[in-house]
């Protein structure tokens, strides 16, 4: 079926069902999704999505069971166009009851489609590693009874009774021989809703093979640092540089003759400056990011490779900082455009607010770290939406949930009339609570008038937020888009 999220063309979707495992799933909008289409007079349809949700109290929820739904397996065989497909809208592909051998399956087929790029995104990161990576998910470090690339030529073997059928006869060959490994054509991400889930989740994503490995921040629920594992290319921004090296501080891995190569070589005798410098690490294409772990061949001796901290000198040539070598400080080392992508664990970042009646609001501080973290890392950034609420265009007094406005009157008839010509018609508020370790945001609907004071009382200071609707909060973050995308497949 088409789609209407932004950064897929097509959603493709042989399992339904699923069940809530963080604050991110709060609001799950899948669940409303899949009640609704069990009631679908289609049988067909009703019948892929029965037993996935009821109702334990007012409200819908899932009941934990999955549907796996064979005759869909087939579909992308069928799209000749070439199509960025979002795997499992309405479920996470690695469920734990999702058996093996359909993850399998869903493999094979993503392998015999190299004309399709497909996305996945999962809260269960632990069964992705483990299974791509052929480890045993039992805890004890064995190896497992069939490797995962095995499982997929098996599934579609001519001497498999349960192979999926109206495959080609070759399927077998194409899949465990002519098909590289990690496959090139799929994208797999993780969730990552708040600083927690980051720290959990994006250590088994760095772990996992993988052509792009990418991070969901949707519905952000506050702020998130990704440089550990995004660190940025430059030490800073070239307009924050210094205009002389007496003015910079290296840090103290960098060796000291690191230090006196490139102080010689972009320094005044050649007119050149710090600035000068980091310009040219931004403006390099393919540069490690500075101060990351490498390990890259050492040019003098290229029947060998050594780890160490980059950093940039000039051209295409760098150092490794060695920490672990008694007889060398650095060695010298040089880069090719795809280094960028072989040594950073994460290419590309999704960001944004979440949407429907129960929305948390999304602070713009939380999503300019993200622009601003990715910018300086050169990780393509793919903004997606405010949601349900977006930044207010006016500033209003900051209200206690709990006592109401508590400007004066004529602030209130003032903010009245900004708000009656910008059309509002309710009035939010929201605060957020410690509950088993988590922040939960709870969203309060004071009443229904002709005008609007809306303010979201958001952990790490106020923010001026109204309840625009997803369309009409839109995409835009400072004045503007952003749609990037990774640019290549890690080899």
């Amino acid at each position: 079926m088409s789609t209407r999220i932004e950064w897929a063309d097509e959603t493709w979707s042989p399992v339904i069902g699923c069940d809530r495992v963080s604050p991110g799933c709060t609001n799950c909008y899948a669940i409303g999704q899949a009640h609704m289409r069990a009631a679908n007079p289609h049988p067909a349809v009703a019948a892929a999505f029965a037993g996935t949700t009821h109702k334990p109290g007012t409200g819908l929820d899932w009941t934990g069971s999955v549907n796996l739904i064979e005759e869909r397996l087939t579909q992308p065989l069928r799209w000749k166009k070439p199509r960025r497909v979002f795997v499992n809208s309405l479920s996470d592909l690695f469920h734990d009851q999702v058996p093996d051998e359909f993850i399998a399956k869903v493999f094979a087929i993503m392998s015999l489609t190299p004309q399709h790029t497909y996305i996945i995104l999962t809260k269960r990161h632990a069964r992705m590693r483990s299974l791509l990576t052929g480890l045993c998910t039992c805890g004890a470090g064995h190896p497992p009874a069939v490797d995962f690339r095995s499982e997929m030529a098996w599934r579609v073997s001519k001497a498999n009774a349960d192979r999926i059928p109206g495959l080609p006869d070759n399927a077998e060959h194409v899949v465990y021989h002519e098909t590289p490994w990690p496959l090139p054509n799929v994208w797999v991400g993780v969730s990552v809703e708040d600083q927690k889930r980051a720290e959990l989740r994006i250590p088994e994503l760095i772990k996992t093979p993988a052509a792009v490995r990418f991070v969901s921040c949707e519905p952000l629920l506050g702020p998130v640092d990704l440089t550990p594992w995004m660190p940025p290319i430059a030490p800073m921004p070239v307009e924050q540089a210094p205009a002389t090296w007496a003015e910079w501080t290296w840090p103290d891995w960098v060796p000291a003759r690191v230090r006196e190569e490139i102080e010689s070589f972009w320094g005044d005798g050649q007119g050149r400056s710090p600035r000068h410098w980091i310009r040219a690490i931004h403006e390099q294409g393919g540069t490690p990011a500075f101060g990351a772990t490498v390990r890259m061949n050492d040019d003098p001796h290229r029947n060998r490779q050594v780890t160490g901290r980059f950093v940039y000198c000039w051209g295409n040539i760098g150092r490794l900082a060695l920490d672990n070598d008694p007889n060398r400080e650095y060695a010298y080392t040089s880069f090719g455009a795809r280094t960028r992508e072989r040594t950073r664990g994460i290419d590309w970042v999704i960001a944004g607010g979440e949407s429907g009646h129960r929305a948390r609001a999304m602070h713009p501080d939380w999503a300019r770290a993200l622009r601003d973290q990715t910018t300086a890392a050169d990780v393509p950034l793919f903004f997606k939406q405010w949601g349900e609420w977006g930044p207010a265009p006016f500033i209003v007094r900051v209200c206690d949930p709990d006592v109401g406005w508590t400007g004066t009157n004529e602030e209130l008839v003032a903010a009245k009339t900004d708000s009656e010509a910008r059309g509002a018609s309710h009035v939010h508020t929201g605060n957020w609570h410690e509950e088993n370790g988590d922040r939960i945001y709870e969203l309060h609907e004071i009443g229904h008038k002709p005008w609007s004071l809306e303010r979201v009382g958001l952990p790490d200071g106020m923010a001026a937020m109204r309840r625009w609707g997803k369309k009409t909060a839109g995409r835009e973050l400072d004045g503007r888009t952003w749609d990037e995308y990774p640019k290549a497949a890690r080899p």
